[in-house]
């Protein structure tokens, strides 16, 4: 895996900007690990496969929008006030 270039963090941000302006699943999906000032992996395809979240203010709400990160292998929740409720909100 790689870490995602710094203009991805970029892009997030103004995905997040227009994120009721439309766009795919996968780009509101990064708007709000932008918001929360989570980060993002990629691997070699440019699939999201990574998501952390540690430490945000993250919420069962927002981590619904994650289940367009078709290819994620991974989710880092330390320290959030996400329950399992959220995530079973994820899994479906």
């Amino acid at each position: 895996m790689r870490a995602l270039p710094a203009a991805y963090g970029w892009i997030a941000i103004v995905l997040f900007a227009c994120a009721g302006c439309g766009g795919t699943p996968e780009q509101k999906a990064l708007g709000t690990v932008a918001k929360l000032g989570g980060r993002v992996k990629a691997n070699d395809q440019g699939q999201i496969v990574e998501v952390d979240l540690s430490r945000t203010a993250a919420k069962d709400a927002q981590l619904r929008t994650l289940g367009a990160f078709h290819h994620l292998q991974t989710l880092n929740l330390t320290n959030t006030a996400i329950t399992g409720s959220g995530l079973d909100g994820l899994a479906s």
